[in-house]
């Protein structure tokens, strides 16, 4: 698998800094009907700790077991923009190679 994937996901509502990462069991907050607070404190979390955060959405706006509502959608897409400056948002190809760089 390894040399296929520069990385694999666990679900275990965890999240670690870059030198406790292990790239091929990345946790992530699986979200399922949790609310704006709910996952705005999480992002205050990783910042506070300096965090790898993944959050998982199955689905968006109702139509899947595992929901959150396009409001708080929105709202947590909007207060991650809000606070960009203070995190690293990019697609989890490039987050794995950037840890992978940084735990040489």
């Amino acid at each position: 698998m390894k040399k296929d994937f520069v990385a694999a996901r666990a679900v275990r509502n965890e999240m670690h800094p870059i030198n406790e990462i292990d790239l091929y069991n990345v946790d992530c907050y699986m979200v399922n009907n949790h609310s704006f607070e709910q996952m705005k404190q999480w992002v205050d979390d990783a910042i506070a700790s300096r965090s790898l955060l993944v959050i998982l959405f199955h689905g968006v706006g109702g139509g899947n077991g595992l929901d959150v509502s396009l409001p708080a959608h929105r709202q947590i897409l909007g207060y991650i923009k809000k606070k960009e400056k203070e995190l690293y948002v990019a697609p989890m190809v490039e987050v794995a190679k950037f840890i992978a760089t940084q735990q040489q």
